[in-house]
């Protein structure tokens, strides 16, 4: 999904960023027993009622993030599931490997990242 970067830089880096933090908190709150499993089952249903409830709904042409994920979504399909369960479910693993260290050493970690992105979200 290069597009989606290519035209929308930091809103799209942004928009994937919340998305997956939101559904990690969520599952904090709902499954506080599995976080790893609840985060996939939230991040599917929000795919899924996503899709049909945006994606579906909004017409071509009212909204250029809504027109490329009507394409992506068609050329894709249920790759989109397992792609986004991978990210949800590694960026748990991440962040309970994070609470282990020192909290200066996740900032720089953090910042070290972000920085990074500055310059990734203009890479072909």
């Amino acid at each position: 999904m290069d597009i989606w970067y290519a035209k929308f830089g930091f809103v799209a880096v942004l928009s994937d960023c919340l998305v997956i933090i939101l559904g990690i908190l969520l599952a904090q709150f709902l499954t506080p027993g599995n976080v790893f499993l609840g985060s996939i089952a939230i991040q599917i249903v929000h795919d899924v009622l996503f899709y049909l409830g945006v994606i579906l709904q909004v017409p071509v042409g009212h909204n250029a993030v809504i027109d490329l994920f009507k394409r992506y979504a068609n050329e894709n399909s249920w790759k989109i599931l397992v792609a986004d369960s991978l990210m949800i479910g590694s960026s748990v693993l991440l962040g309970e490997k994070l609470v282990t260290l020192d909290r200066k050493v996740v900032s720089f970690i953090g910042l070290l990242g972000v920085y990074a992105l500055t310059y990734i979200i203009y890479t072909k």
